[in-house]
């Protein structure tokens, strides 16, 4: 299986699921096709919370084995958007999510630093990356914005 992620990296209240709600028209988690506005199809799993927000979120391998033994996902390609909490700590920092990730050969697509410039490990990922680093715009124009940078207007 093949993870094509995109993602979203912030702090708290720096409207990562209001953003991925306004990206993907949904409000919980789940598999979607979306429409981009260049009116390709694509299937997507949404995460609408961010992967360690809870206080009990899984470690970053605990993670991403558990996305592994998901039933129907040997040999395809699955397109996932994600939010990531920065300033959680380790071992549930952003930094550590994302290292696992391209360790274990997802195809991180872009990453998305809201609320403050991106940080050089991000960068090192090697992935496209941007930031918005003003986030008290309305939800909509941030949404607008990621869509430009991924391409997805």
């Amino acid at each position: 299986m093949t993870y094509h992620v995109w993602t979203l990296i912030g702090r708290q209240n720096t409207r990562k699921g209001s953003t991925i709600r306004a990206l993907s028209g949904i409000d919980r988690d789940k598999d979607v096709e979306i429409m981009l506005c260049s009116k390709q199809q694509i299937r997507i799993r949404v995460r609408v919370s961010s992967v360690n927000e809870k206080l009990d979120a899984p470690t970053a391998d605990d993670w991403i084995r558990d996305l592994e033994q998901q039933p129907g996902n040997s040999g395809i390609r699955r397109n996932m958007l994600i939010a990531v909490r920065l300033g959680r700590g380790q071992p549930h920092e952003a930094e550590t999510y994302l290292q696992a990730m391209a360790a274990a050969g997802y195809d991180l697509q872009s990453i998305v630093i809201l609320g403050e410039p991106t940080p050089d490990w991000a960068k090192a990922l090697g992935a496209p990356f941007s930031d918005i680093q003003d986030v008290s715009v309305p939800t909509n124009e941030i949404a607008r914005q990621v869509r430009t940078m991924w391409g997805w207007d």
